[in-house]
């Protein structure tokens, strides 16, 4: 009877360790299931950059959009304005010939940070000239 008893303990012990493994591979499989749905759902945070800038900048910020895997954008030639705080005006007119351009993209939020970076870092090397990018969230598009 003791034996019967130590034999069926035994054989309970490995059926409980048999369902221990079943339960972590149904948990794993429910982890890497609830992984991808996540994955699948995220919802990607978009930020619309408007870049104003004397005309001679044009190339050095379609490079820096390159740079950034930021294909799309919108340019705008040949625009005319000022600076808010200093600068030459940007007219088209004999007494002040210079125009300015502008471009908009909509990145990914973690594309910003590293255009602005380009942008000062475009303006430090020539105040003068004027260059400015302002980012606004996009809510929705098609």
């Amino acid at each position: 009877l003791r034996r019967e008893a130590k034999e069926n303990a035994e054989k309970l012990e490995k059926e409980l360790a048999e369902l221990e493994k079943l339960k972590e591979k149904e948990l794993e499989k429910a982890r890497s299931v609830s992984m991808n749905i996540i994955e699948n759902t995220k919802i990607k945070i978009m930020k619309s950059v408007f870049i104003t800038f004397d005309i001679s900048h044009k190339e050095a910020v379609i490079d820096l959009l390159t740079h950034n895997n930021c294909r799309g954008f919108s340019f705008f030639d040949q625009m005319q304005g000022r600076g808010s705080v200093s600068g030459d005006p940007h007219y088209g007119t004999h007494a002040w010939p210079s125009m300015c351009g502008a471009i908009i993209t909509i990145v990914e939020d973690k594309a910003v940070d590293n255009i602005l970076k380009g942008v000062k870092a475009l303006d430090e090397e020539s105040k003068q000239l004027g260059i400015r990018a302002f980012v606004w969230d996009i809510e929705k598009s098609y």
